[in-house]
């Protein structure tokens, strides 16, 4: 009987794995399970990357018998996931079987049970002539002997054809199925697939080299063209610092390289694996403590400032000044605040409340460290034991 997995025994694994305590666990869990099933509503398919692929089958409605009570049921039609795990992850799951080889079969060993009962049936009758020898001796000349029938030699080659016939054809029909299922790559010579990437890796080399020679030989062709075209001879400090100040055609490289700077402030910015507000206020403005009000601007899109996705946009607004935008800031922070306090009572059930709790607190204590009065003139809007522990954190 199949052994279910499920996400508790999935933490309980991960636990003993990875140096991870068992919240974490519970919240990782939790986490690949519903970007499964959300992704999975959405298509047929879906891949992770590095892991393996996850099928959504449809199974139609049939007929079964309980196996408690032996009743007959109808079983309801329903999907049935197949979940095929990606090269690197397939050959990890088989190293306990590598050390296996594969046997060669002679050329007679696919002849089967019946040929061998009939190579036995032919070997018998030698064996009974000598024994019906030793009776004529012994039994008294009076007597008649009667012999057995001679066993007709039977159509071996024809079977031996026909067999070898139905053998090939179910050969065939294996592998018309074996078509059909997932490669997981243990069976293949890893060669070709290394040589694929060495010539790969080798192209990405002469081209990154190309578009490097072109981008340096740009500004040469210039220099040499403002020195050969000056009439006054000069020396040649003066006419490569001239050269230097040419305007147009030096700056249009770097131009291309702001154009594709990851986070520019006051623009719009598509979110990268593992980003989050925190790294993008660190990126963007150089302060980890700013990133309440970056997620102000953005909690229409967002309901839950921890939850971002790879792909979805944001908005990152000019930085704020923390003299003049000080209202701002502490209104975007106890926004934040709020916001974890809302998430934690309208999923009281939620694993992730632990977290959240937690994160509560890092943004009160990133406003005492922007501010430190922040505390002590909000203590209003802040439970008097939330604010016992971020004293505790911030000394």
């Amino acid at each position: 009987m199949s052994k279910y997995l499920t996400p508790g025994k999935l933490a309980d694994r991960l636990q003993d794995k990875i140096d991870l305590d068992k919240e974490g666990t519970l919240l990782f869990g939790s986490e690949l399970f519903s970007i499964i099933i959300r992704e999975l509503k959405k298509d047929e398919t879906f891949s992770l990357f590095g892991f393996g692929s996850f099928k959504k089958i449809q199974v139609k409605e049939s007929k079964g018998r309980n196996p408690k009570t032996g009743e007959e049921i109808i079983i309801p039609a329903h999907y049935r996931i197949k979940f095929t795990p990606a090269g690197k992850l397939a050959d990890r799951i088989n190293a306990e079987y590598a050390h296996l080889k594969p046997i060669i079969l002679e050329d007679n060993a696919h002849e089967g049970l019946l040929l061998k009962a009939e190579r036995y049936k032919l070997e018998t009758p030698a064996d009974a002539e000598a024994a019906l020898s030793t009776q004529e001796s012994i039994i008294p000349p009076t007597v008649p002997i009667t012999r057995p029938n001679p066993i007709e030699e039977p159509p071996a080659k024809s079977e031996a054809n026909e067999l070898d016939s139905s053998l090939l054809e179910d050969e065939g029909q294996i592998d018309e199925m074996n078509q059909g299922e997932p490669d997981f790559g243990f069976k293949k010579d890893s060669s070709p697939r290394i040589r694929k990437a060495l010539l790969i890796g080798l192209f990405l080399l002469i081209c990154f080299i190309g578009v490097g020679w072109f981008l340096l030989k740009g500004p040469d062709k210039v220099v040499d063209i403002d020195i050969s075209d000056s009439q006054v001879p000069e020396p040649i400090e003066q006419a490569l610092a001239d050269a230097a100040i040419e305007p147009e055609s030096p700056s249009d490289p770097i131009e291309e390289i702001q154009a594709v700077a990851p986070v520019l402030p006051g623009t719009s910015y598509n979110i990268l694996p593992g980003d989050s507000f925190s790294l993008l206020a660190q990126k963007s403005w150089g302060n980890i403590h700013l990133w309440p009000y970056l997620y102000k601007q953005n909690r229409t899109i967002f309901p839950d400032p921890d939850l971002v996705r790879p792909g979805d946009s944001i908005i990152i607004p000019p930085q704020p000044d923390e003299v003049k935008d000080q209202e701002l800031i502490e209104d975007s922070i106890l926004m934040a605040y709020r916001r974890y306090r809302e998430l934690m009572e309208e999923q009281s059930e939620n694993p992730r409340n632990i977290r959240r709790q937690r994160s509560a607190e890092y943004v009160l204590l990133g406003g005492e460290r922007l501010y430190p009065t922040f505390l002590e003139r909000n203590k209003s809007s802040i439970s008097l034991e939330e604010i016992r522990r971020v004293e505790d954190l911030h000394f």
